[in-house]
């Protein structure tokens, strides 16, 4: 869930990580140590990631503003003390796996597909003016390459 200053679900989160019922909401900043708010080009785009499903299923109408994402049970958590080595630990735990898609139309029929997940160094590309463009995460780095985010990229099996 990605939430704005003046939004209800963002003060939401706000209070409820404020009042230590933060249990169910994790604030995420997509930015690496060195960002300086002052002088950077981009905002950091912060948001509270909300997870309500528990479980492997979500059913819900679809909204297409609605990002979803992936969280671990805490006891399956890494235990490393390396913050990035636990996270890249964390987000290998779904490397091969299959993520199905099933969707029921208006008129009852559906449609079912299956992903593959790889897990790794994400390549980031950047437009001409040099803002990373999160919006076109396609591929893995190459070994010349060194703007990336780690997670998985999903492949359509079906």
């Amino acid at each position: 869930m990605t939430c704005g200053d003046k939004d209800a679900e963002y003060e939401k989160a706000q209070n409820a990580t404020a009042s230590g019922e933060g249990e169910s909401y994790e604030m995420i900043a997509d930015a690496d140590f060195n960002y300086d708010e002052a002088t950077a080009n981009e905002p950091i785009p912060y948001h509270y990631e909300h997870l309500v499903v528990e479980g492997d299923t979500y059913e819900g109408a679809y909204n297409d503003k609605m990002l979803f994402g992936m969280s671990i049970p805490k006891e399956l958590r890494s235990k490393n003390d390396d913050d990035q080595a636990a996270y890249h630990e964390d987000v290998d735990q779904v490397n091969d796996a299959t993520l199905t898609i099933e969707v029921t139309f208006l008129d009852g029929s559906t449609e079912t597909h299956h992903y593959k997940l790889k897990t790794g160094k994400i390549f980031v590309p950047s437009d001409e003016n040099g803002y990373l463009q999160w919006d076109n995460l396609t591929r893995f780095v190459t070994s010349e390459e060194e703007s990336y985010t780690y997670g998985y990229l999903m492949e359509k099996i079906d």
